[in-house]
Parts: C-alpha cells; sequence; structure tokens
C-alpha cells in the first residue's frame, strides 16, 4: 500500500509534524510512505492543470525535516503517476478550497484519511457551533452588527472563518483591542470590525477565557483514540501557539476532555474524518472547555515526540493508523 502525505512546504515552521509523522507510518510493514510539497515548482506547475496525472515526492526517514529551500527536500524528488498512491492524507495550509478540490479530483480513485469535503466542514471555525455544549460561549456573526451585539456582553475573540496558527484573531478586551501582537484602543472597533468583514467574510465570535494563562492544549487523536497531549503556555502575547512564541510543556488529559472527545469522535467520523487535533482552554471555574478542532494540519506530534520527549506517541500514532487503514 503506497500512502502519500501531501503538504506545501512554503508555510512550515521547523517544528511542522508532517515529515515526523510521515515517517512512523512509514515504518508500518506494508505501507511505502511518501511526502509531496504542492509548493515544489515542479508541482505547482501541475496543480495549474487539475486533473494532473503525475505528482513529485520523496521517501520519509528520521532525516526528513523542515528545510528552509527553494526545493524543500535535500534529496531529488520522485515524480510518479497519481494512480501509484492508494492513500492520501492531505497535510496543507492555508485553507484554499479550490486547490484542496483539484487535489480530490486529482486522486479521485484514491482513499483520503480526512476527506476533502469533512476537511472543508470541519476546519471551519463555524463548525464549533455543533459542538456548542463542549465549548465556551460563540456565535456565529455575518454582519458586524452581530459581532458588536456578542461583543456588548463581555471580552470576546473574533475568529476568521478559515484562520490558524491565532493568526488573525482579534481579542477584545475591556478598553483595549488585540489584533495578532498588536494593541489598538477600543475606538478602532468599528473601523477593524469593518475592514474583517468586507467581501463578505463570516467570523466565529467566542467568549474570551482570561484563564488562557494556563495554557492551551492540543490533543491529537488519531481513529478514535487519543495518541498525544502537549500545553502551549503563552510567552510573547495572549496567543498560545506555538508559531506566536508558546512554550510547549507536557500535558496529561483530564477526564471532561476525554468525555468531550468521545462524544466529538463520531460526529467527525461521520464528516469523514478520522485525525484531528482539539484544543482546550480553563474557564472561570477551572473547567477545560474545545475553543478550536483541527482537521487539516493537527500539529503536535513533532513538538509532543521531539520537545517534550514523550517515548510512548510514536508507538500509540502507528497503531492507530494500522487501526485507520485496517491493517
Amino acid at each position: 500500500m503506497r500512502l502519500l502525505f501531501i503538504t506545501d512546504h512554503r508555510y512550515h515552521k521547523p517544528f511542522d509534524s508532517v515529515y515526523a509523522l510521515a515517517a512512523w507510518v512509514d515504518s508500518i510493514e506494508g505501507i511505502d510512505a511518501y511526502v509531496s510539497s504542492i509548493g515544489t515548482s515542479d508541482n505547482t506547475s501541475r496543480m495549474k492543470q487539475a486533473p494532473f496525472t503525475y505528482i513529485s515526492a520523496v521517501r520519509p526517514n528520521q532525516n526528513l525535516v523542515y528545510q528552509k529551500r527553494r526545493s524543500c527536500f535535500s534529496t531529488a524528488p520522485h515524480c510518479l503517476p497519481v494512480t501509484d498512491f492508494d492513500v492520501i492524507c492531505l497535510r496543507v495550509l492555508p485553507i484554499c478550497i479550490t486547490t484542496l478540490q483539484s487535489l480530490e479530483e486529482s486522486f479521485s480513485h484514491a482513499r483520503f484519511i480526512n476527506t476533502v469535503d469533512g476537511i472543508i466542514k470541519t476546519e471551519s471555525k463555524e463548525y464549533l457551533s455543533n459542538i456548542a455544549a463542549h465549548c465556551p460561549t460563540l456565535k456565529v456573526c455575518h454582519t458586524i452588527e452581530q459581532a458588536l451585539e456578542f461583543i456588548s456582553r463581555g471580552p470576546a475573540v473574533l475568529k476568521p472563518r478559515y484562520g490558524y496558527g491565532g493568526y488573525s484573531n482579534l481579542l477584545i478586551n475591556d478598553e483595549s483591542l488585540f489584533d495578532g501582537a498588536n494593541t489598538f484602543p477600543r475606538s478602532h472597533l468599528v473601523s477593524l470590525l469593518t475592514e474583517k468583514f468586507k467581501c463578505g467574510e463570516s467570523y466565529l465570535a467566542m467568549e474570551f477565557l482570561p484563564r488562557y494563562v494556563k495554557g492551551d492544549k492540543r490533543i491529537l487523536v488519531v481513529n478514535g483514540s487519543i495518541v498525544g497531549a502537549s500545553l502551549r503556555v503563552p510567552q510573547e502575547s495572549w496567543l498560545c501557539n506555538i508559531s506566536s512564541g508558546g512554550k510547549v510543556l507536557k500535558a496529561s488529559v483530564k477526564q471532561e476532555e476525554r468525555n468531550a472527545i468521545n462524544q466529538i469522535t463520531p460526529q467527525l467520523k461521520q464528516e469523514g474524518i478520522t485525525m484531528y487535533g482539539v484544543d482546550t482552554l480553563e474557564n472561570e471555574q477551572g473547567h477545560r472547555q474545545v475553543t478550536e478542532i483541527n482537521t487539516c494540519c493537527p500539529g503536535g506530534f513533532h513538538s509532543i515526540s521531539h520537545t517534550l520527549g514523550d517515548p510512548l506517541i510514536q508507538a500509540k500514532t502507528v497503531q492507530a493508523f494500522k487501526g485507520n487503514l485496517g491493517i
């Protein structure tokens, strides 16, 4: 069985998980894993004419890591027919619906771990309204008026529909606004919202949880099994994401989080999602609530394994992948 991880190295950080994940899966007997970046010049050209019939990819190994170079990989990739691959695992950010659909069309013969339709639906912040019982108070806002009404209730965070890494989130707290690492006076609120809502974009408004300083927990789920968890503690701003400077610490999964995952997993499976990451923050009562679901590129495999030195995540992930693939 040949399994292809498709990513875009142009948006990677040194701790991106796809390389470690591909090497782990390649260790499974009967699986030949490959990694391909749609950001390389040859694959970018092919993407312009979907469906395409060939793709350039490399075999993973323990030394395959992110490299900030135009060619992406230190070894020359193989040019292979798309029909060579039985299973596709997409790890492509930022979300571009036409790109995902182009990949789906070109690999129409293959099975997708996390279907394109499922990713498009569940990666949207709006999907959290389907599991609102596990989340802080939230509201999908299509207009400035809806956002202002929600903000009037108290401190809130606005998240763009397909945002990732905390980028473009807007925190409205007391008399200040925080857009990433930038601070603005409250008087700039309407002008900032006008900019955000132009072109018909929608946003998820969510109650701000001031105990974010306790850390944002990332829990990784594969085929219904929790394979690892880490705590991202903010260092430089209110954003906890590693890409925003968050510090990674070891974490255990609370029973209340397990209960939420046990309810969320069947819902996501119905959408074609079998691998995902869920983020939780503490509310004022100290209970952890779901604030994000990541179904396209759930990160954390690399940091849990390498930064935290967890010796179990690789074995757990491999076992879960085997179950997912039916081997």
